[in-house]
């Protein structure tokens, strides 16, 4: 995709302001960058334990960068469930070698305390769908 999407944990107010527009400037004009301090809510579902299974990509001095987890990447995708979204998803499950055995057993983790809903169901549908998109290899 052409966009940046983080999240971040400051401790000092002037660095929660200003890092928003830093990553911005850093990034240019023709990619879109996303930040917040609270990611959970960008994939409009739940995802309980992200920051732990978040992984490590490096530290750089007070700076540690993570990636939230693909397989967590790949189950927000699947639930906005855009054609866009699906394929990215698609291509991470590949680029990742993701097995579906741990997709559906993070797919449980996170359906499981999920309110009833229309969405949940809707959810549910996309996974399957996707799961068997890739089964067939298309």
């Amino acid at each position: 995709t052409t966009d940046i999407d983080f999240g971040f944990d400051a401790k000092d107010p002037s660095e929660r302001e200003s890092l928003p527009e830093l990553a911005q400037r850093v990034a240019g004009s023709d990619i879109r960058v996303q930040c917040s301090e609270e990611m959970s809510g960008w994939s409009l579902m739940p995802l309980p334990r992200y920051r732990e299974r978040a992984l490590l990509w490096g530290r750089y001095g007070r700076l540690t960068v993570k990636s939230i987890h693909p397989i967590d990447l790949v189950l927000a995708k699947v639930h906005r469930g855009y054609a866009e979204d699906m394929a990215d998803a698609k291509a991470l499950v590949g680029h990742f070698q993701l097995s579906i055995e741990e997709m559906g057993v993070r797919f449980k983790e996170i359906f499981a305390p999920y309110q009833a809903s229309t969405e949940k169901g809707e959810f549910r549908q996309r996974f399957d769908r996707f799961l068997q998109l890739l089964q067939e290899g298309k």
